[in-house]
């Protein structure tokens, strides 16, 4: 993995086999992250896990093989008990269909290339009445 921060952008090519989560957790650890948005990123992922939460639990799903990643948005929090990464990916195949969802694993095939905005906002997320967790300031 490269990466290069630029005011409060951080720009990162993942490389060919490497963990995007494992990458992003580093990348918040190097640049001390508190709270950023994944504003961009293109390239391809495999051995993909993806979640549709149902409202009290996510149903996970695996996919082997190789997809173009079409759209990646998320944040990235840190939060006393470590770095929180929540990811939600569309992602295509060979024959152009896609799918999507609450992104769990991914490794990098050929590339990804990121752009993370930075912030100094502290956000927390708080389990909530209705057992969620969201957004605290």
């Amino acid at each position: 993995m490269d990466s290069r921060k630029d005011g409060n952008f951080i720009f990162i090519r993942m490389h060919e086999g490497e963990n995007v989560f494992e990458n992003l957790d580093k990348i918040m650890e190097e640049y001390k992250i508190t709270t950023g948005i994944i504003i961009s990123s293109v390239g391809m992922f495999e051995d993909v896990e993806i979640g549709y939460f149902n409202g009290k639990e996510y149903e996970k799903k695996k996919f082997n093989g190789c997809y173009e990643l079409l759209s990646l948005q998320g944040n990235l929090t840190n939060q006393e008990t470590g770095n929180v990464i929540h990811l939600h990916a569309v992602l295509g195949n060979e024959d152009t269909s896609v799918f999507g969802g609450h992104l769990l694993n991914a490794q990098v095939k050929v590339t990804n290339e990121m752009m993370i905005r930075v912030s100094d906002v502290k956000i927390t997320r708080k389990l909530e009445s209705n057992n969620l967790k969201g957004w605290s300031f």
